[in-house]
């Protein structure tokens, strides 16, 4: 335990206190399901299309909540070796539908890869994930390291190129909208 104040109180050393009734088999069919998840064919593949599965093995979960008057809420849990990364949205559709775009991107940015899977651990922004507890500063707020901005690509769809004269004004930091359908391609 540490305090507010940075100073640790008290180690309390892990005890194992039961063990779960499990084999290796069991674990290792375990292991092949949730790592299908983002393979072809799984429920999460067509949001992590080029994800270097052989070099940073996934493993994933979606899921879909749903409350009876209220559209489905996304749920979708993932981890490699290095991370973990859970997303829900309330409201926002299916678990690879609405989270797993979001869940991609934070990986891209984590490992430095492109939108094919190609590494660039220049690019990374924690190519090794941190392993020590992070500082305590004397208010008792956790010290953030500075991590180096992460600036992707700009992905536009081929052939609808933004088109400054179809944006709509938005307030300062919001993102413009297409103004017409006519220049996204799609019908009014």
């Amino acid at each position: 335990m540490i305090s507010p104040d940075g100073k640790t109180v008290q180690e309390i050393k892990p005890k194992v206190t039961g063990k779960l009734p499990v084999n290796a088999q069991t674990i290792k069919d375990l292991d092949k399901g949730l790592r299908s998840v983002v393979e072809p064919g799984g429920t999460a593949a067509w949001r992590f299309g080029g994800w270097p599965q052989d070099k940073i093995p996934m493993r994933a979960k979606t899921g879909t909540a749903q409350v009876y008057g209220k559209q489905t809420t996304s749920w979708f849990a993932t981890y490699t070796d290095d991370y973990t990364i859970i997303m829900t949205i309330s409201q926002g559709g299916t678990g690879s539908g609405a989270s797993g775009p979001a869940v991609r991107k934070i990986y891209d940015a984590l490992y430095g890869l492109d939108a094919e899977g190609n590494q660039d651990v220049k690019k990374a922004l924690l190519p090794k994930p941190q392993k020590a507890l992070p500082k305590i500063q004397p208010d008792g707020s956790i010290y953030a390291p500075k991590v180096k901005p992460y600036n992707p690509a700009p992905t536009e769809p081929e052939g609808q190129e933004a088109d400054p004269e179809n944006l709509i004004p938005q307030p300062p930091g919001q993102p413009g909208l297409t103004g017409s359908p006519a220049a996204t391609g799609r019908r009014p």
